[in-house]
């Protein structure tokens, strides 16, 4: 059983719907510490996933193109794309690997001025826009 606060809630009578009480009532404990794969797999549309993905990407790749700066080399993109991951807190793991699949594609584009929108679109994390050129 998770060590996470939990709910006993049997259904059998009305304290077991107010939460204040429910920890009075007898019966099965529903657990509120779901993990976030948990949430993902059960609780999210496909929509909501690539929605998700998406932002992710964006928010990953301006931050890439911050620490690139106004004058994209090889060099620069490389240099940046080894510390962009480092601060990203939950979206560390994902930086990583669209950095270690991607980072060829990625960088042809940012060296194209392609913004982060569309680079996403390019390695395929978000959908294309309509009116997004």
């Amino acid at each position: 059983m998770n060590s996470g606060k939990c709910l006993t809630f049997s259904g059998l009578n009305p304290e077991s719907y107010d939460l204040a009480t429910a920890h009075l009532s007898d019966g099965e404990q529903f657990c509120q510490g779901l993990t976030q794969e948990d949430l993902q797999g059960d609780l999210l549309t496909e929509r909501e996933r690539q929605g998700i993905a998406c932002w992710s990407c964006r928010k990953i790749l301006q931050k890439l193109e911050d620490l690139v700066g106004e004058q994209p080399n090889e060099a620069t993109i490389n240099e940046a794309a080894s510390r962009v991951c480092r601060n990203l807190g939950l979206l560390r793991g994902a930086c990583k690997k669209i950095m270690r699949t991607c980072l060829r594609l990625i960088s042809r584009d940012i060296l194209a001025g392609k913004k982060p929108q569309e680079v996403c679109v390019d390695i395929k994390l978000c959908k294309h826009k309509a009116g997004l050129i």
